[in-house]
């Protein structure tokens, strides 16, 4: 088995509970950084290392060369990265100049197999819902040969190559 029907497989299985989704809070730093964050460090790791023991933060660190920025992945929802970003060290003390909360779905990299399976689709537009004709769905994913990947057929009267 290849390795993206693998992580594939693993995702799609039933038993890998829902994810919460996954944040990537974007810092913009002052000029001078480096420098001017220095008196804030310990705090701002110990933060970090907090939200860490929680389970909120997975992986964090500053843009280099040059350093201007930073970036940080939260689990538990937007408000998760926006409570730390506000109470941050860094941002209250001027290093983070600008900040940002984007909600990151994550389909590859090496990574990916250890990620919580994605909620089941479920249309919210009327022509999702044509789309899929109800076919596609959780059970339809958890495909009987992890070997093979397949999509449901739009024509069950037409036969595929095999």
């Amino acid at each position: 088995m290849n390795a993206m029907a693998t992580a594939y497989s693993r995702r799609c299985s039933s038993a890998i509970p829902v994810p919460k989704p996954l944040h990537l809070l974007l810092y913009t730093y002052t000029d001078n950084a480096l420098e001017k964050r220095a008196p804030h460090r310990l705090a701002h790791l110990a933060a970090a290392r907090a939200a860490e023991e929680r389970g909120q933060l997975l992986l964090g660190g500053a843009l280099a060369d040059p350093l201007d920025g930073g970036v940080l992945l939260f689990a538990g929802g937007k408000e998760v990265a926006e409570a730390f970003a506000t109470s941050d060290p860094y941002t209250q003390n001027g290093i983070v100049t600008d900040w940002t909360v984007r909600e990151w779905t994550v389909v590859a990299g090496s990574l990916f197999a250890h990620l919580p399976a994605p909620p089941p689709f479920v249309p919210t537009y009327e022509w999702q819902a044509e789309l899929h004709h109800g076919q596609f769905d959780q059970a339809d994913l958890a495909n009987p040969n992890p070997n093979e990947l397949t999509r449901p057929n739009p024509n069950p009267n037409e036969t595929r190559p095999s």
